[in-house]
């Protein structure tokens, strides 16, 4: 049986890996004095991350429940293991992603595909196709080369279904490898 603390956390879990361009070990590794509430930041090694206010306030409240119930650790995703409180291991993660996918409708084909790099890749594309952040920005919060970032998203699908003007992608590419690149 899953305890209420393991399955707050563990929705938790999966709401940060659906809006944050996360890897495995960011996520092991994330404490709370990483969280910039004021500036709705996530720090993570050497990039900021934005979080959005609900996501934020599930996490406030994720960890005034769990200082309720005498749960101190300075890791956001911990769990006990012989006794001590620690952060969650990277296959525990990867177990918890695999297990709710597995609980999905999808095809076995389709469950095999599905990881935290393919979740990251889907969370990048969503940064690059609602058009809120330049690519500059994308790839700076997904701490990505623009050869990554052209593995997760594919340009001319963006220009054919976006509502973002071409104009603007282009000169967000432009204005990237000027920067950059600037004998392209």
């Amino acid at each position: 049986m899953i305890k209420t603390r393991e399955i707050e956390r563990n929705l938790l879990l999966l709401d940060f890996i659906l809006n944050i361009p996360i890897r495995n070990q960011e996520i092991c590794n994330l404490k709370i004095s990483d969280i910039d509430s004021d500036n709705m930041l996530i720090q993570l090694l050497d990039r900021e991350v934005p979080i959005t206010k609900p996501l934020l306030e599930r996490l406030h409240k994720y960890l005034e429940e769990r200082l309720t119930r005498g749960i101190e650790c300075q890791y956001i995703f911990c769990r006990k293991y012989d006794g001590v409180m620690d952060k969650m291991t990277e296959s525990s993660i990867s177990e918890l992603i695999d297990k709710a996918v597995n609980r999905c409708s999808f095809s076995e084909s389709r469950k095999k595909e599905i990881d935290l790099r393919f979740i990251r890749g889907n969370v990048i594309y969503r940064y690059v196709y609602q058009g809120e952040f330049s690519l500059e920005e994308v790839m700076k919060i997904a701490d990505c080369k623009l050869a990554t970032l052209d593995t997760y998203i594919n340009i001319d699908k963006i220009k054919l279904e976006t509502t973002i003007p071409i104009e603007k992608i282009e000169k967000y590419s432009k204005r990237y490898f000027k920067k950059y690149h600037p004998l392209i």
